[in-house]
């Protein structure tokens, strides 16, 4: 019976990819937060129904997400932190390197 129970407020998965997925949750009075098995890192973000939320470090390193009461939609993103800074790195370096190799 308990079991059952976690599973009916359990989230649905909508959609995924390899960097974003969606999902839906059932009702709840209360305001809870979804644990989520996902390794917690700073380049996640989270939305719940469209609004942004910080995610939060839950037990020893996973993802969480806080949620107000009521049936919910989340949207979690992953984006690298510093992917902007490494590719302007990398092609900073590229230009150097050619520019001594025309030398």
């Amino acid at each position: 019976a308990c079991a059952r129970a976690r599973r009916a407020g359990a989230p649905v998965l909508t959609s995924f990819s390899e960097n974003a997925l969606a999902a839906a949750v059932a009702p709840a009075a209360a305001a809870r937060l979804l644990f989520l098995s996902i390794p917690y890192d700073a380049g996640w973000s989270a939305r719940v129904d469209g609004a942004r939320v910080v995610p939060v470090r839950v037990d020893a390193g996973f993802l969480g997400v806080p949620l107000p009461a009521g049936a919910r939609r989340i949207d979690l993103s992953f984006a690298p932190p510093l992917r902007a800074a490494g590719a302007a790195l990398s092609l900073a370096a590229l230009a150097l390197y050619a520019a001594l190799l025309a030398v």
